[in-house]
């Protein structure tokens, strides 16, 4: 069987990328596997402590905006509940 770069990124990556060159080889593609994780640093992912809280505070705001409509207490929380989804 012979090597095909667009195949091997997709079977052993996660499709092919749109910054990163196709390998050019199967011992780049596992280079690629077992070397730094260049995608992890440039998108990290975020602790999911911190993302459980911040989950936690989105449903508290949910209900504060359904239990108090058209009030100010709802607007305010429409405020903080956008500015919550800004700090994604």
């Amino acid at each position: 069987m012979s090597y095909d770069s667009a195949l091997a990124e997709k079977r052993f990556g996660c499709g092919l990328s749109p910054i990163a060159p196709r390998p050019a080889s199967a011992a780049e593609v596992l280079g690629r596997l077992t070397g730094p994780d260049h995608a992890a640093e440039a998108w990290p992912i975020e602790p999911y402590a911190s993302f459980e809280l911040r989950l936690a505070e989105y449903v508290r705001l949910n209900r504060v905006i359904s239990r108090n409509r058209n009030t100010p207490l709802a607007k305010g929380a429409r405020r903080d509940r956008a500015e919550l989804r800004k700090e994604t």
